[in-house]
């Protein structure tokens, strides 16, 4: 759970950062965290989720759920921001 909330709250916090910072190395920087914090968000995600269900439990189905939602995520997400 540690490296779960230490990743979500960078990711936080360079969020805000990009959003309030008018200096570009500054942003630049912001948005290097931003990104390893979602990467280290989403391994850490996949490892809690590898750690709630064992291998012949579900497993298949847990990862093909998060993977499929991901994908909607994506495919969904800019096109209502479209609209919005």
């Amino acid at each position: 759970k540690g490296p779960m909330l230490a990743g979500l709250i960078s990711l936080a916090i360079s969020t805000l950062g990009m959003a309030f910072i008018r200096n570009a190395p500054l942003l630049c920087f912001c948005r290097l965290l931003q990104g390893v914090a979602a990467a280290s968000t989403w391994v850490v995600g996949f490892a809690m989720v590898n750690d709630a269900f064992p291998a012949d439990d579900g497993l298949g189905l847990a990862v093909g759920i998060i993977f499929g939602a991901h994908t909607m995520g994506s495919l969904v997400g800019p096109v209502m921001g479209g609209f919005i």
